[in-house]
């Protein structure tokens, strides 16, 4: 599991990540990437040093879909697109149910990873 903000992003997490699998022997092709909760590309509106960051060109509306960032750096990666998912959910409009420090709430969420026997 790996959970990166823009400049986590920018620094290269998801690259990481893959990396590390692949150390341990994993390649692309067998491995499955979900993109969980996150700010979506409607309501993420960020500056031209985010932008800048990801190497990006900024749009004249300055929002940014970080979820589609990341779908691209897996493929580029060598993730095949169907092994790629992404939540639907958006921690700022669904901030009903989801934290969104930028809808002004400060509590927490917790994600978790597991190993599912053989059945």
């Amino acid at each position: 599991m790996v959970h990166a903000g823009w400049r986590g992003v920018a620094a290269g997490a998801l690259e990481a990540g893959i990396g590390a699998l692949r150390a341990c022997g994993a390649g692309p092709d067998s491995m499955w990437v979900h993109l969980g909760p996150a700010i979506c590309g409607q309501c993420y509106e960020v500056g031209p040093e985010v932008f800048d960051a990801l190497r990006m060109a900024m749009p004249a509306d300055r929002m940014l879909d970080m979820r589609a960032v990341l779908s691209a750096r897996a493929a580029r990666a060598g993730v095949p697109a169907g092994h790629v998912s992404s939540s639907a959910w958006c921690t700022r409009c669904d901030d009903s149910i989801l934290f969104s420090h930028r809808a002004g709430s400060t509590g927490r969420q917790l994600g978790v990873i597991g190993l599912r026997g053989a059945e």
